[in-house]
């Protein structure tokens, strides 16, 4: 695993969003314009610029010198404030959660006739085309899609998804089948990896029921059934288990002053430690169940994820997305990664360049 180190967006997001209350569709659009590359044009000197596309194809990378995306652009136009700007916290949260409202408006009509992205709308549908699942699952499944692509059974926000009927009920992928695809071909190369989720958002547990399901060879697209082909991640015939438990899921907590960070194991139950002295006395009845574990310090950490990866293969965390928020969405406060610094087989370097 640390010797293939990727990090890349997996997951299309649940429809009924609680983070941020995008569907799959609008939350792809806000993945796309991230990936469409134009130049910047102003009438005259002094002039606010204009977006106008130059690359007519998605790319991760900058295809040449001076291109921006559109999703920069936009963010130019529309700057956020910082802890220097606005010291109050709710006031500053609350003026940001508008401005990205009314940023994503723009990211959400990209592709649509008479708008910046519209060169790019056929290239936009190939995509949109690529999550819809096989007609032979949905009818499997007894899954009805209206020609909108929305289900003709009424789904409740926020329900409780504990099946892919509930993930997949407007006809779409929930988790990218090329994140699938990707361990068929490492377990085909006979590579050892291990894979750990990690999210701000609260899809974790809808993550693992797909999950699951295609390590244990049940998931519909890849049962062997239907010419699709069959996986099994589950510790069959000597091989490592993938399959995501109870134990092997949990939250992390870190320090206002970014100097500690903890990890609590056997829940993705986020306490908040503001109401609380200690992390102990937050989890106070799980740890008395022994339905969870502490772990303390980013060492700690570190060992306890190896120690755990040998006899789980996969594990899912809860990052702490409140703290990321607090400290203004900077890298510092982001996701951190933890690896063996002595280790000089790890490249980190494409990394870096995403």
């Amino acid at each position: 695993m640390l010797r293939s180190l990727v990090g890349s967006e997996m997951c299309i997001r649940d429809r009924y969003d609680t983070g941020q209350g995008m569907t799959k569709e609008q939350s792809l659009c806000e993945v796309l314009v991230g990936y469409s590359w134009g130049k910047l044009e102003a009438k005259e000197l002094g002039a606010t610029p204009t977006w106008k596309l130059a690359h007519y194809a998605f790319s991760m990378l900058q295809p040449a010198e001076g291109l921006t995306t559109y999703k920069d652009f936009i963010s130019a136009q529309h700057p956020l404030k910082t802890k220097a700007e606005e010291p109050v916290l709710e006031l500053r949260n609350q003026y940001n959660r508008k401005i990205r409202n009314q940023m994503r408006q723009f990211y959400f009509v990209f592709f649509n006739p008479g708008n910046p992205g519209a060169k790019l709308k056929h290239e936009h549908e190939k995509v949109r085309k690529a999550l819809n699942l096989p007609k032979v699952v949905l009818d499997d499944m007894g899954i009805n899609v209206r020609g909108d692509g929305q289900n003709t059974e009424e789904m409740v926000p926020g329900s409780s998804k504990d099946s892919l009927a509930d993930l997949f009920f407007d006809g779409k992928y929930f988790i990218f089948p090329s994140f699938f695809r990707t361990m068929l071909m490492l377990k085909k190369a006979k590579r050892d990896f291990g894979i750990i989720f990690r999210t701000f958002g609260a899809d974790s547990m809808n993550v693992v029921t797909e999950y699951n399901r295609f390590c244990e060879g049940t998931h519909p697209c890849y049962n062997g059934k239907n010419n699709f082909p069959l996986a099994r991640f589950d510790g069959s015939k000597g091989s490592k288990n993938f399959i995501l438990d109870q134990t092997h899921v949990g939250v992390v907590h870190r320090s206002p002053n970014m100097s500690e960070i903890a990890l609590v194991m056997g829940t993705v139950k986020k306490q908040n430690p503001n109401q609380f002295q200690t992390l102990e006395d937050a989890y106070a009845k799980e740890l008395e169940e022994k339905r969870v574990t502490i772990i303390k310090g980013s060492d700690q950490v570190y060992v306890s994820m190896l120690e755990m990866l040998k006899e789980a293969s996969s594990l899912g965390w809860v990052d702490d997305y409140l703290f990321w928020k607090r400290n203004d969405e900077k890298q510092l406060a982001s996701k951190f990664m933890l690896i063996d610094q002595s280790d000089y087989n790890i490249d980190v370097s494409p990394i870096r360049e995403i």
